[in-house]
């Protein structure tokens, strides 16, 4: 098991993007949710999705689903992104993405049997 933590100049959206784009298409590893965590004077939010689209008068990704809730819960109830987080499996092991919306950008990385991809990952978004 790895544990890696960086810092990037990327945002944390275009983050996550890396990180699908790495791990999804090009690892095949499965999505299994995507978070993002906002807090407030009040409280905090967890927004949680399956790895899976989702279907109504169109078809929407996770991860554009993902945005524009975090953005109409920012803009309707004050919220603020805190962190996003992608987990993925396969049948040998599961990758963790945790993305802080600090600047720099924090990026904590959790990985079983995938070592060298997490090192890989990490060479692109440093």
């Amino acid at each position: 098991m790895l544990k890696l933590s960086t810092t990037t100049k990327f945002s944390p959206t275009k983050v996550l993007e890396l990180a699908e784009e790495y791990f999804i298409n090009e690892l095949k590893l499965d999505p299994i949710e995507r978070l993002a965590h906002l807090h407030s004077k009040e409280g905090f939010i967890e927004v949680k999705l399956s790895g899976s689209k989702l279907v109504g008068k169109e078809e929407y990704t996770p991860r554009i689903t993902l945005d524009e809730i975090t953005k109409y819960i920012n803009t309707e109830y004050g919220f603020h992104l805190e962190k996003l987080s992608l987990h993925l499996h396969s049948n040998l092991g599961h990758v963790d993405v945790i993305i802080s919306n600090e600047k720099p950008t924090k990026v904590n990385l959790d990985s079983y049997e995938f070592d060298y991809q997490i090192k890989e990952f990490v060479k692109k978004i440093t």
